[in-house]
């Protein structure tokens, strides 16, 4: 079976209960919602995460897949409009869409807030958008993305990833946007260089030795037992 049609049908089994997402679907409920109506909350993901994750949804047989997809959360919340703003899952949400563009997908409404005025300013106060571009600069909400089509590659982000796997830094549940720190941090020390699938393996070596250096001491995870 492909592995859009099995997706497809999985998420028939899985979200046959959730209604559709509407405007007024309640703060802490469950409903579906096409892939094509999320608007993301940041301007870039690391793409070669995102591959990995789609080979990986795309490998797992039916059951394996549907336990996989219930232990996620994708948070929307209800904005101005009755957009739905995605403020996390974005690597998972984009693999999802790779796969089957046109499918829905089960989503949690984690808050509402449809007064454009203030808007963003309170998705800021909850910490639901990253307003930086993929050097850490700080962008305008004009600058997002209005679909997951338009995400941006932040190869340094999909390093740092890579660098959390390997345990070079704890994933401090104090902090918010945790990678994308670590990822300005890797490409500062690595002057911006091209980072590609070819070049990772070393590029994953340096960022483990760079996880450990004391510059790295104030950086949310550091990890206090870093070998050195």
């Amino acid at each position: 079976m492909r592995p859009a049609l099995l997706l497809c049908c999985l998420f028939l089994s899985a979200t046959a209960q959730a209604e559709d997402c509407s405007p007024k679907t309640s703060v802490g409920s469950w409903c579906e919602l096409p892939l094509a109506a999320l608007h993301p909350t940041q301007q870039n993901v690391g793409l070669l995460q995102v591959e990995d994750d789609q080979a990986k949804l795309a490998g797992k047989k039916p059951k394996a897949l549907e336990r996989y997809l219930r232990k996620k959360e994708i948070p929307v919340v209800i904005g101005p409009g009755g957009r739905f703003y995605l403020t996390d899952r974005h690597h998972l949400s984009s693999a999802l869409w790779r796969l089957d563009p046109k499918q829905g997908v089960p989503v949690k409404v984690i808050g509402r807030l449809p007064q454009a005025t203030d808007f963003w300013k309170k998705m800021q106060e909850n910490h639901w958008v990253w307003l930086h571009d993929a050097r850490g600069a700080e962008i305008p909400p004009e600058a997002l993305p209005d679909a997951l089509a338009g995400l941006g590659d932040d190869p340094y982000r999909a390093l740092a990833g890579y660098a959390e796997d390997e345990n070079a830094f704890d994933k401090d549940r104090q902090s918010y946007f945790i990678e994308f720190h670590w990822a300005r941090y890797f490409g500062e020390r690595m002057h911006w260089r091209p980072i590609s699938r070819a070049t990772l393996p070393d590029d994953l070596k340096q960022a483990l030795r760079l996880a450990c250096e004391p510059a790295a001491k104030e950086l949310p995870g550091y990890r206090q037992d870093c070998p050195r």
